[in-house]
């Protein structure tokens, strides 16, 4: 099997290089099934990075994919997947890559297909993401606090949230293989067509005929006829 390839996101260095000699020990152990290397540079398969810090795909957005492990202050309850509290033990390390191994080789073998994320659609969260997606992230908490607020195409959350547009698309991608946003497809502003003119409903004045007296003579005439038919004029 290829080895797979290890790899640090903004951690002091003394620190990154704890957990590079923690891989070398781990993989001078003798368990057969261990297939990890640390790298100094990518691509990586996984990457330990810091709990506080910015994901790494806002660094490389085309790793934003792959599987981190986010290191968590001293004395931290853990009870999430992919966290480990400081400081690192080896066999908790060593645990994690086991773990992210399985996960990495039944992806390969057995293929999701691909959700795109289309422009042309908004998306509201159903329910807050759990903590397993969140990883006590600032960068994901603050997508998915605008995301509950109000339906918003990726674009706009980017945004919104000051963030890669590609780290956007991918925690949307996320949140939908989770079943956990509603998609309604966006209202875009139509040209209003040119209308043409119609026939009005309203009655046509009735023509006046030129020799027809106005109402109010008419009025008078009808009143001095009657009068002389009285008199016997």
């Amino acid at each position: 099997m290829t080895p797979l390839r290890l790899g640090t996101h903004q951690l002091p260095p003394a620190e990154a290089g704890l957990i590079r000699a923690l891989v070398r020990l781990i993989a001078s152990g003798g368990n057969s099934d261990f297939h990890w290397v640390y790298s100094n540079t990518p691509p990586y398969d996984a990457y330990v990075a810091d709990s506080k810090g910015p994901p790494p795909e806002c660094i490389d957005p085309q790793q934003s994919t792959k599987p981190v492990l986010y290191l968590m202050p001293v004395g931290s309850h853990t009870d999430t997947a992919d966290t480990l509290a400081r400081p690192v033990r080896a066999d908790r390390l060593e645990s994690w890559l086991l773990q992210t191994q399985h996960r990495i080789d039944k992806a390969a073998s057995h293929p999701r297909q691909h959700q795109e994320v289309d422009s042309n659609y908004r998306y509201k969260l159903r329910r807050w993401p759990p903590n397993q997606l969140l990883h006590q992230n600032p960068f994901r908490i603050r997508m998915a606090t605008f995301l509950s607020r109000c339906p918003m195409m990726v674009e706009e959350l980017a945004k919104a949230t000051n963030l890669p547009t590609g780290e956007c698309q991918t925690f949307v991608t996320l949140l939908r293989q989770m079943d956990l946003v509603e998609i309604t497809q966006r209202q875009d502003a139509v040209t209003a067509a040119p209308v043409a003119p119609t026939a009005s409903t309203e009655s046509p004045t009735p023509a006046i005929k030129e020799n027809t007296p106005p109402p109010a003579k008419r009025t008078s005439l009808s009143l001095v006829r009657s009068i002389r038919q009285r008199l016997g004029l």
